[in-house]
């Protein structure tokens, strides 16, 4: 599986409508995207914890009053100052769904605990179960386990992230996480090649994915977007071949291409 990181961010603005609707042109199973509140409780696409980046507004995203939000535009690409300011209104996850509805899956990245049931209880009310994967971060020593109380929780593909592996202990904590929540799907990170195809064999024999990612802020060892585009092969090959079942990338075409999409 093939997931772009914010959509295609590279040729819209990042968590826009373009930017996911592209990624399903350029050959991604999946979008990711990052969900934030407003004070009245929308939800809206957002991946920091504040809109400076990526909008025409400084401030927390918690802040945002829903008249507030309506006057938000985005900053081309991935933001900052010297991003162009564009006429594309930030999207809300209702929005977002609609546009993929059909198109492109979505993962969706709550990015805090706080606003993972109004996540969920949306995509169910919208019966978009079948086309939205959502994930959290999981301590494998203190997991949260209310998680699996939620009335939405039976209803959809729920995907545990563990981007801090304890050395030794990856297959352990990442059988042990799928287990807890029934997961199909691991976001993980890994510290050796010999740990990561250790762990995608035991998941294997329970019919779980491992996710990794790419992304040249957050990748394992050496295994970056920007280290592929030279020699895919040696990374996203490797991947594979080690027991690889979906990478998150910034490179989607670049990816597709290499494994004979386009």
């Amino acid at each position: 599986m093939i997931i772009s990181h914010r959509g295609e961010w590279s040729t819209a603005p990042e968590n826009s409508i373009a930017a996911i609707l592209q990624a399903a042109d350029a050959g991604a199973d999946m979008a990711e995207i990052d969900v934030q509140q407003t004070r009245q409780g929308m939800l809206y696409l957002m991946h920091d914890d504040t809109t400076d980046r990526m909008t025409n507004r400084t401030g927390n995203t918690v802040d945002v009053t829903d008249d507030e939000f309506k006057t938000l535009l985005l900053r081309n690409n991935s933001g900052g100052e010297q991003s162009l300011l564009t006429e594309t209104p930030v999207p809300t996850l209702r929005t977002a769904l609609n546009a993929a509805r059909g198109r492109i899956h979505l993962n969706i990245d709550t990015k805090h605990r706080r606003d993972l049931d109004a996540v969920g209880r949306l995509v169910v009310e919208m019966n978009m179960q079948d086309q939205v994967l959502i994930k959290m971060v999981i301590d494998p020593i203190d997991p949260d386990l209310t998680i699996l109380d939620a009335n939405w929780f039976e209803h959809l593909t729920f995907m545990p992230v563990m981007l801090d592996p304890r050395p030794g202990q990856m297959a352990r904590d990442a059988v042990t996480v799928a287990g807890l929540f029934n997961a199909k799907i691991v976001e993980a990170s890994f510290l050796s090649l010999g740990e990561l195809t250790e762990t995608t064999e035991y998941l294997r024999d329970s019919g779980v994915r491992l996710w990794c990612n790419t992304l040249n802020d957050v990748h394992p060892l050496s295994f970056s977007d920007q280290r592929a585009l030279d020699d895919p092969n040696e990374v996203w090959g490797t991947l594979m071949r080690c027991g690889i079942g979906a990478i998150q990338t910034d490179q989607t075409v670049s990816l597709s291409r290499f494994i004979g999409r386009n």
